[in-house]
């Protein structure tokens, strides 16, 4: 019914965390991990040892690509095609500088099965937690109570409410919508928002991106993004795991509370910030605020 695919470019240690709790939180899921052809060498090794116990697929050649993800929607276009031949219900589609925080429960496959029940949801389940990095009441509208909800488009459009490039994946649905991936976050988003598609949302989330991480944009690092990671703290700092009692407290809080990462989640060696920067370069230097904010501007 569920597999798992990560989508991974030259960032072995980020892949080795993803892959790790995977298998910690979803033991016995098939996991496959999509890479977009890296080129490092200490990534190539990675892969070879990961192979050993999951599937690595590697471009097919007619794939799709631009500057700032690469071959991201192709392969994840790809992968669900996979899915849709193997049978699968849905697929968790995870990017390497992500991670799984808590194991899988019961309760989470009735969330799954009611976010998709309805004719206006996308084919994306959101399962992440939000960012505190602008906090703000978020209207959210309860689709089932303590299971799924929904964000109401904000007019700026800058509030994703139809799609994100990771989450649960409802494979026919997918399908049933077209079975091709726009290329880029922004051209889903405005497809299914002009479809009247709205995107589901786990109430209580179960993967998040890693906090401050290293910057891979255009493919290559530049002078200047690799001085803002120094600056900012980069690096690979993992998500520790949310104990039971954690979680206890997380499915407790009240019905419409949004679940912030910083509230709920620990990544003990990252930098102290006023809020976790999940992009990299000058935008960690942002977060940590006062000398390095004020150089971090300087880097554009």
């Amino acid at each position: 019914m569920l597999a798992v695919f990560i989508f991974h470019f030259n960032r072995p240690d980020f892949l080795e965390n993803a892959v790790r709790s995977v298998e910690r939180h979803l033991p016995g899921v098939a996991l496959t991990i999509m890479d977009d052809g890296s080129t490092l060498a200490a990534a190539r090794a990675c892969l070879a040892r990961l192979a050993q116990t999951h599937e690595v697929l590697q471009p097919d050649g007619a794939r799709a690509s631009d500057a700032w993800t690469g071959g991201l929607h192709a392969n994840m276009t790809r992968a669900l095609h996979l899915a849709q031949r193997r049978g699968l219900r849905y697929a968790v589609m995870l990017q390497d500088d992500m991670q799984i925080v808590r194991p899988w429960r019961e309760q989470d496959t009735a969330v799954v099965r009611t976010a998709f029940a309805s004719p206006e949801s996308s084919f994306v389940l959101y399962g992440c937690f939000f960012k505190g990095q602008a906090r703000r009441s978020e209207p959210l509208e309860t689709i089932a109570p303590r299971l799924v909800r929904r964000r109401a488009p904000s007019p700026d459009g800058k509030r994703h409410a139809a799609y994100v490039d990771a989450g649960i994946f409802d494979v026919a649905g997918f399908h049933a919508w077209g079975g091709t991936l726009r290329l880029g976050e922004k051209a889903n988003e405005a497809a299914l928002m002009d479809a009247g598609r709205r995107m589901p949302m786990m109430a209580d989330p179960i993967m998040h991106w890693l906090p401050f991480p290293v910057s891979f944009r255009d493919r290559k690092r530049t002078v200047r993004e690799r001085l803002a990671d120094s600056l900012g703290g980069a690096g690979v700092h993992p998500i520790s795991d949310m104990t039971i009692d954690n979680v206890a407290a997380l499915c407790a809080r009240p019905e419409h509370a949004p679940a912030y990462a910083e509230d709920w989640l620990q990544a003990p060696t990252a930098p102290a910030a006023r809020y976790w920067s999940l992009r990299g370069g000058r935008e960690n230097a942002l977060a940590r605020g006062g000398w390095r904010a004020a150089l971090g501007k300087r880097l554009r």
